[in-house]
């Protein structure tokens, strides 16, 4: 059985919440846009398909979570709580070793 690899999926929302059309987006629209990406990374979390591809892909997860958590308010606590279930998958020193570390 073929397995997608965890950076494919991350082309893939970044790709697919990209906007379809010219000119200035609304505020509802780039809100609806992020919250499509937390959303997105945490399906990558909750199918622990993420932990499957090593470090680097945890690391990029946990990046991302965090810039978009600084984006928008209304997004903190999805993204915290995004955080929060990786470090429950992963041991604390490989969390601290390379999460962290390349963060």
């Amino acid at each position: 059985m073929e397995c997608i690899d965890s950076r494919l999926i991350l082309s893939m929302i970044k790709e697919k919440s990209k906007l379809s059309h010219a000119g200035k987006p609304s505020k509802s629209e780039v809100s609806n846009i992020l919250l499509g990406q937390v959303c997105g990374l945490l399906a990558l979390i909750h199918s622990g398909r993420l932990f499957l591809d090593g470090d680097e892909a945890v690391q990029e997860v946990v990046k991302q979570l965090l810039q978009l958590a600084s984006k928008r308010t209304h997004l903190q606590q999805i993204c915290r709580s995004g955080i929060a279930q990786i470090i429950a998958k992963v041991s604390s020193d490989q969390f601290v070793g390379s999460v962290l570390a390349g963060g």
